[in-house]
């Protein structure tokens, strides 16, 4: 469905802190569930948060590979 437009996404959403918003995810997620050890990322947009948060969980659904 997006596959005209995922080549943009990534320029139009560059203003976004992704390191800061895998930081306020994973403490809720610590918070939460703190034997988590796998996440669903739905909606996942260009994958950065998977990318980030790969390094702590198993992570499904992005579209780029951690």
């Amino acid at each position: 469905m997006f596959n005209l437009t995922a080549e943009w996404y990534d320029a139009l959403y560059q203003f976004k802190d992704n390191a800061g918003e895998c930081d306020q995810l994973r403490s809720l997620i610590e918070t939460q569930h703190p034997r988590a050890r796998r996440i669903l990322d739905v909606g996942c947009g260009g994958g950065m948060h998977a990318r980030c948060l790969g390094e702590y969980y198993r992570v499904d659904g992005n579209r780029h590979q951690s």
